[in-house]
């Protein structure tokens, strides 16, 4: 797959993404963040706490499932972006959730189905 149309996936499951969580209640505040240490998917407030999500796409479970691709590496990673948007957003929610929306694909590459698993980081 080339990089424009894994990008244009990639850009489709984060949309797809922040309106499932709407659904579930979050209120999304911002999709595809540039920070200065990396990007965030999706940022959201699920009633006072802040909430870093991290989406992940697939196609097949050739590779794992999509939420096992958030390995400890990446979990740091976000735990400090969330820092970052903190610092920059001070006020902003009480605490702080690393959340994984798993996006299944179908041939055509939009979302088939979606699955949320709240605080990933608690470990």
């Amino acid at each position: 797959m080339d990089g424009h149309r894994r990008a244009a996936i990639g850009t489709a499951a984060e949309q797809a993404a922040a309106r499932y969580l709407e659904t579930l209640g979050l209120r999304i505040l911002e999709v595809d963040v540039r920070l200065p240490g990396g990007q965030v998917d999706v940022v959201a407030l699920d009633g006072d706490c802040l909430v870093i999500v991290e989406v992940k796409a697939r196609s097949s479970d050739a590779f794992g499932r999509p939420a096992e691709a958030v390995d400890f590496r990446k979990r740091t990673r976000l735990r400090r972006l969330a820092g970052e948007y903190r610092q920059a957003h001070r006020g902003l929610g009480r605490g702080v959730r690393i959340d994984v929306v798993a996006v299944d694909l179908d041939r055509t590459g939009r979302a088939a189905a979606m699955e949320h698993i709240p605080a990933i980081d608690m470990d």
